[in-house]
């Protein structure tokens, strides 16, 4: 009983998760919008896995047959924590379902945690994490969106912001936590890194002063060291593959041109919208964008705290002001940030990577949830328990409405997305192919799976396919200048050979790989995905990367471990 009344706070916190996650414990899937897309990035990483690739990169059954890439584009954790769940779970729809459970606990958990670095209050740290995880933009992103990636920058933008705040305004032992946030937040959503990088930036300047200390700056240099070494892995391959070819997702104007990317700011209504039903927010766009189906209120749950601020300012301690109106004043500056008040048009079109100023409320509703934990700290000091359990029961009835609108489907066929060889369901509008192959998807379509001679005379035998492993014979070459066109999408890292001799590979017209044999030349040809140089030295650096952090933090925790031993042992004296 002790040790229950000693957690009862994250007790209460899993139960409040448990409540949260009551739509993923119903039969069938939530019909969300990009639910599909993450199901197919899982089930490709799974593939990619059993076609022999480490840490796979193309999906060779998609783009007809001929290929198609997510992990090298688009951060990839999700999918490889998906690929191991799968080998308890039967379906990827129950592995998906368990992803959002575990990302749930862990945004609560970790709010939890950084509201107690903060106030060292546990009731006020279990309220703000209620709050967190009440948000109608976060359950928006779970529950409509299913935008996996700003699921996971939730759950990782706490753990992130516990490492900065112990670092700068305490003993700096849980710096680690830095490395950790961050390598989830870059390995999660490129969008989100973007934003949180940014604000995370911003605290480390209005703390600039305290960089003096030798111990805070190192300390900050080799969370920033482990960040980039481990995040390699992903962060190298892209370069490199940008730097490579033009691929659709980098084209100017193709994820978002800047009059679309205007019409996505929000109505200053929409902020207080709190209505849950499924349509009832306002329409932004073009019809069918899905947008009416969000919710971009702030929330009543941290808005009515936020309301006491004018009360607090005299009780605001001087030891945490800074970071108090941090928290405040930058939420809000992001939430204005999404209203049609802010002059985007007058804005550089660089912006427009964001694809919507509403995804701004990602930060905004996480800093402006602190803000109103440090504020109700501030004005209340201690919460009687039967309040703190007053107010979570408020959020929970709050946001009940919200589980009782989903559109379920109950016979959701994951086989139909997994198996779809050329589909928008798998390949997310064909954002990462080549923008050569995405102008030519007529041809990809009609195209025969085997290598085609473009230029030249010669014979092909024993043509024989299997994944991204292919061999065949040229016979009888008769050409000063033999091109072939092989059955893959071009994508780094694959390996082509003649009679064992390495050969050079160019993209064709058509977005595929291309080889030139020599004159007259004849033999084996073998292809092979090996991945590039690049990729297979950046995997390594992350590995070890990884390694030595895990036995830092141990070495950290042990030497802590002592020192604490130490102290006790000459109290006891």
């Amino acid at each position: 009983m002790k040790k229950i009344k000693e957690h009862i706070e994250i007790i209460v916190l899993l139960i409040v998760v448990l409540f949260v996650c009551i739509p993923l414990f119903k039969d069938g899937f939530i019909d969300t919008h990009d639910g599909h897309f993450h199901i197919s990035r899982i089930f490709g990483t799974t593939s990619g896995i059993l076609d022999g690739q480490f840490l796979p990169e193309v999906v060779i059954e998609w783009g007809n047959g001929f290929g198609f890439s997510w992990n090298l584009f688009y951060p990839p954790l999700v999918t490889y924590v998906g690929a191991l769940l799968k080998l308890i779970l039967p379906t990827y729809v129950e592995v998906l379902k368990l992803i959002l459970v575990i990302l749930t606990a862990i945004s609560g958990i970790g709010m939890y945690k950084l509201m107690y670095e903060i106030t060292e209050k546990k009731k006020i740290s279990l309220l703000v994490a209620v709050i967190y995880l009440t948000v109608p933009y976060r359950l928006t992103d779970v529950f409509v969106r299913l935008a996996i990636g700003e699921v996971m920058t939730f759950a990782f933008m706490p753990i992130l912001f516990q490492g900065l705040y112990n670092l700068f305004n305490k003993d700096g032992k849980k710096s680690h936590l830095i490395v950790i946030g961050a390598v989830g937040i870059v390995l999660s959503h490129n969008i989100s890194t973007l934003l949180i990088a940014s604000i995370s930036v911003i605290y480390v300047l209005i703390h600039i002063t305290k960089l003096k200390d030798k111990n805070i700056l190192i300390k900050l240099i080799i969370s920033a060291v482990f960040i980039i070494l481990i995040a390699l892995f992903f962060y190298g391959p892209l370069l490199e593959s940008k730097l490579s070819a033009n691929y659709s997702a980098f084209d100017e104007g193709f994820m978002m041109t800047k009059e679309g990317f205007e019409k996505q700011v929000l109505h200053i209504n929409q902020l207080f919208d709190n209505n849950f039903r499924p349509g009832r927010s306002y329409e932004l766009g073009q019809d069918g964008d899905g947008t009416n189906e969000m919710n971009f209120a702030i929330g009543l749950q941290i808005i009515i705290p936020l309301l006491l601020v004018p009360f607090i300012f005299k009780k605001i301690k001087k030891e945490t002001r800074k970071d108090y109106f941090y928290f405040l004043i930058l939420g809000l500056i992001c939430t204005f940030a999404t209203t049609v008040l802010c002059p985007w048009k007058y804005m550089p079109d660089l912006f427009t990577i964001l694809q919507a100023p509403w995804r701004l409320l990602m930060p905004a509703t996480f800093l402006l949830s602190i803000a109103a934990g440090m504020t109700i700290d501030y004005e209340f000091e201690k919460i009687e328990t039967k309040y703190l359990i007053v107010a979570i029961v408020a959020c929970l009835i709050y946001v009940a409405p919200y589980f009782f609108n989903l559109s379920y489907v109950e016979t959701f066929d994951e086989n139909a997305i997994c198996n779809a060889r050329f589909s928008t369901l798998n390949c997310s509008n064909f954002e990462y192919f080549p923008t050569n192959a995405r102008k030519n998807m007529d041809y990809i379509e009609k195209r025969e799976d085997k290598a085609i001679i473009l230029e030249g005379n010669a014979t092909r035998e024993n043509e024989n396919k299997k994944g991204t492993n292919m061999t065949f014979d040229i016979t009888e070459n008769s050409s000063e200048n033999l091109k072939i066109e092989l059955p893959y999408i071009y994508y780094i890292g694959y390996n082509v050979k003649l009679n064992e001799e390495e050969m050079p590979i160019t993209e064709t017209e058509n977005g595929f790989l291309e080889i030139n044999i020599p004159k007259q030349k004849t033999g084996t040809i073998k292809v092979e995905y090996t991945g590039t140089t690049v990729m297979n030295v950046t995997k390594i650096i992350s590995i070890f990367s990884t390694l030595i952090f895990i036995i830092y933090c141990f070495r950290n925790r042990l030497k802590n471990c002592l020192i604490y031993s130490k102290i006790k042992n000459e109290v006891n004296r």
